[in-house]
């Protein structure tokens, strides 16, 4: 077995970076929140598991583990309701939550298995709760505080780090690159630990972890303190770069545990030094500022307010369609589009902390809910993330509504004189389920890659862009005649959680081809349509279809749907194109609009033709160059 991790043995394997990050936890809770990257969900637990038994005292029970992800909302985390008496008596019906951290209560180690896919409440219990002093509580009536003391472990997936939000990611400011930790091949002497463990599940994690022993820091009266060299060398490897200062209190505060398991009594440079190394933020003092608290989800400023945006006409500017569209404004698309565009270097293994990257771009408002314009019908709609106050019988929580009434049922029998045994329930006592929002907006975007050969296609397709991002649409990709692509009889299409989707950043930049399926890349655009807005939990009452083409199509519908090619063509892709889009004006809830390269040479007529047919409208791509 792997021996456990000392000052004098290095760092280097994956499993003994993450025993030595979660034995600094184990020493001081206030190391705030550990975020594993790239580590497999179902292995947290298993981490969880081996930091409670270096916690635990003997003859002790660990720390108790509480899973927290997509299920769960306030109802479920601050105040939780119980079952009543078995005797038919109704006392207190609410208790504190997962997540309070009572006097005597057991201490809790929280884990958040997919952070980026964890509901909006968990967000915000991170957000409050991580390295916070002091917490409260007010809820159904009752307030409670306390010292919050949980130890909070996370994992995600490096590529969906850059589209949460900075403010939460502050909260994890530990990063262990956790990538690998299953490939790592077993010896004999841990295959056999392995299978001397009852759980099936984690006998890969459970032998490669080393086996926990505690050490002398367990009774450890006085942390040591740090040296003037080490406390300098904190400061200048953060420098600049962290937006706030839980970074180098992170850095401090494991240095000062490192120090604590070498069992020496003050904090050199070593520790330090050891402790950036595991962290991964050394030499990060070189990194420009991440996005500060005003502008979360607008990091590079260039986005505006919701309003300037809004293509109803309503609540802003209407993106960039007709002659005269986009003047005045030729600067800032361009800004917000290389943002979108020089993601890529963020797929850096070395790079920690993908925040603070200049082209950074979270999801906007990604700790509000967003927002929709729906009818009153369609609100009964989408997955129940909780429960609230309502006055009809329309989706009514049955289990809510009696736990409401039975707070009150000794007063009401006593008022009533009602002998029997049934819930008297009033009218005030009515809950309904509350839904989470999903979005009711969409924009497809067709990508003809083989009509950018001498046209950068950025600052057209930037307004669009920006709209998606703002109103957290759902986006869909269409694309086709690209020099990678694995049918160029055909287009490909995928459905990207948002415009910070890493797929939609590479289909901007791809290599033209030679074959161009207008006509199918436009007929699975209006089958994709169709499903949004007429199927799903939230059907689509807003849509843009965005078609960046020439509208010089070469290849038959009917050649697409066989798969083979046929010679001559002639037309015929682009009649097929033009009878394919003329299905799109049955669709009243979509505007359509076409993006072509400024200077066509040949065939000018073409993009018009196909505007035409959808009853849209030829952008000015030309006043935005």
């Amino acid at each position: 077995m792997i021996a456990p991790m000392t000052g004098n043995e290095p760092e280097t394997t994956v499993a003994a970076r993450i025993a030595t990050v979660l034995t600094c936890l184990a020493v001081d809770q206030r190391l705030g929140g550990v975020l594993f990257v790239d580590l497999p969900p179902s292995a947290l637990r298993h981490l969880a598991r081996w930091m409670g038994a270096v916690i635990a005292e003997p003859d002790t029970i660990p720390p108790r583990i509480v899973t927290l992800g997509s299920n769960d909302w306030d109802e479920h985390l601050w105040w939780q309701p119980i079952a009543p008496a078995p005797n038919g008596s109704f006392g207190s019906i609410a208790a504190p939550g997962p997540v309070v951290d009572l006097p005597l209560d057991e201490d809790r180690t929280i884990i958040i298995p997919d952070l980026a896919r964890a509901s909006l409440a968990v967000m915000r219990a991170a957000l409050v709760l991580i390295g916070a002093d002091t917490a409260s509580a007010d809820r159904h009536g009752r307030h409670l505080e306390w010292q919050p003391r949980s130890r909070w472990l996370a994992a995600c997936r490096r590529s969906d780090l850059r589209r949460l939000s900075a403010h939460l990611l502050d909260r994890f400011a530990v990063r262990v690159d956790a990538a690998g930790i299953g490939e790592t091949r077993l010896d004999a002497e841990n295959l056999r630990a392995a299978l001397d463990s009852s759980d099936d599940e984690g006998l890969l994690y459970s032998a490669l972890l080393p086996p926990t022993r505690r050490g002398s820091w367990t009774t450890l009266r006085r942390m040591p303190s740090l040296t003037d060299g080490a406390t300098k060398l904190v400061v200048d490897t953060i420098g600049t770069s962290s937006p706030g200062l839980r970074r180098e209190f992170a850095l401090a505060r494991a240095a000062r545990t490192l120090a604590v398991i070498d069992g020496v009594e003050a904090v050199t440079e070593e520790q330090v030094t050891r402790a950036a190394t595991l962290l991964g933020v050394a030499m990060q003092h070189a990194a420009p500022f991440g996005p500060s608290s005003d502008t979360e989800g607008d990091p590079d400023g260039t986005l505006g307010t919701q309003g300037s945006l809004a293509p109803d006409g309503t609540s802003g500017t209407q993106p960039s369609v007709g002659p005269d569209a986009n003047r005045g404004s030729r600067e800032q698309p361009a800004t917000a589009l290389d943002g979108i565009e020089a993601r890529s270097s963020l797929d850096d293994p070395t790079w920690t902390y993908p925040e603070d990257h200049p082209s950074a771009l979270p999801e906007y408002a990604s700790l509000r809910m967003p927002w929709q314009k729906r009818v009153l019908v369609r609100r009964y709609r989408g997955p129940i993330v909780g429960t609230e106050p309502t006055t009809t019988l329309g989706d009514l929580a049955f289990v809510a509504t009696a736990l409401e009434a039975a707070k009150f049922q000794p007063m009401r029998r006593h008022a009533t004189g009602h002998p029997g045994p049934a819930l008297l329930i009033g009218t005030s006592d009515l809950r309904r389920h509350r839904r989470q929002s999903e979005p009711d907006t969409a924009v497809v975007f067709i990508l003809d890659h083989t009509c950018r050969k001498s046209w950068d296609w950025s600052s057209a397709l930037v307004p669009y862009l920006r709209w998606a991002h703002m109103q957290r649409a759902a986006v869909t990709v269409v694309e086709f005649g690209h020099a990678v692509s694995p049918n160029e009889l055909r287009a490909e299409k995928y459905r990207a959680i948002g415009v910070t989707d890493n797929r939609v950043a590479e289909s901007l930049q791809r290599l033209p081809g030679r074959a161009t399926p207008l006509a199918y890349a436009l007929d699975v655009a209006v089958q994709e349509l169709r499903k949004r807005m007429r199927y799903g939990q939230a059907p689509t009452e807003r849509a843009w279809l965005v078609v960046a083409s020439d509208g010089r199509g070469n290849v038959p519908l009917e050649a697409s749907l066989r798969g083979r090619a046929v010679t001559p063509t002639g037309r015929e892709g682009i009649d097929d194109a033009l009878l394919v889009a003329a299905r799109i004006r049955s669709l009243p809830a979509v505007q359509p609009v076409v993006l072509a390269p400024p200077e066509l040479a040949y065939y000018s007529h073409l993009p018009f033709d196909l505007a035409d047919a959808m009853g849209g409208v030829v952008a000015d791509t030309e006043a935005v160059r």
